[in-house]
């Protein structure tokens, strides 16, 4: 659901808001490609006292960082970077992460997009695009819950948060992604 705020003539048409067709290529979109291989990730620490502020993985798997032992306490960015080919008969084409905790900022051959705070974390990249080999780069920040724990600062009822990007990367090809 979208709630969009604004006087009447301020308000994007439905059929005209790019976000929302960009959500609806992602729920119905035919798959061009899953990004599963070929990823690594520089990591920056926002934990003032963190022993290792900043660390790289190279090969990764996408995921929650919680999950691996040398990031579960962690909190701050994680730029993820991977490659992949477009050819323009490919037809305009939307990036869905997936699952993200929490926010995400994309840059597509080193165009940075608008952040991307909620689900669905999907987005028209169709003008950011060039034939042949696209640079792709994800930076996640997660919240502050998963370093306080680890800094023995946070007890609560609920455990680590969901951290990173999770996935799965898609890139889809919907004929209503961009809107002529």
């Amino acid at each position: 659901a979208y709630v969009l705020l604004g006087s009447e003539p301020d308000l994007p048409a439905v059929d005209d808001h790019r976000s929302l067709s960009a959500a609806r290529a992602s729920i119905k979109g035919r798959l061009i490609a899953s990004l599963t291989d070929g990823w690594s990730m520089k990591f920056i620490s926002a934990v003032p006292e963190d022993a290792q502020p900043e660390r790289f993985m190279s090969k990764i798997t996408l995921g929650d960082w919680a999950d691996h032992q040398d990031l579960k306490d962690s909190s701050g960015t994680g730029t993820y970077r991977n490659t992949f080919n477009w050819q323009k008969g490919q037809g305009p084409m939307v990036l869905d992460l997936g699952r993200v905790g929490d926010i995400a900022v994309v840059r597509v051959n080193g165009q940075e997009m608008p952040p991307m705070l909620i689900y669905p974390y999907a987005a028209d990249i169709t003008e950011l695009l060039t034939e042949g080999v696209n640079e792709l780069e994800v930076s996640v920040t997660n919240t502050l819950r998963n370093g306080m724990i680890g800094q023995g600062l946070f007890r609560g009822p609920r455990g680590r948060a969901l951290s990173g990007l999770v996935g799965p990367v898609r890139l889809l090809s919907h004929k209503d992604a961009v809107k002529g």
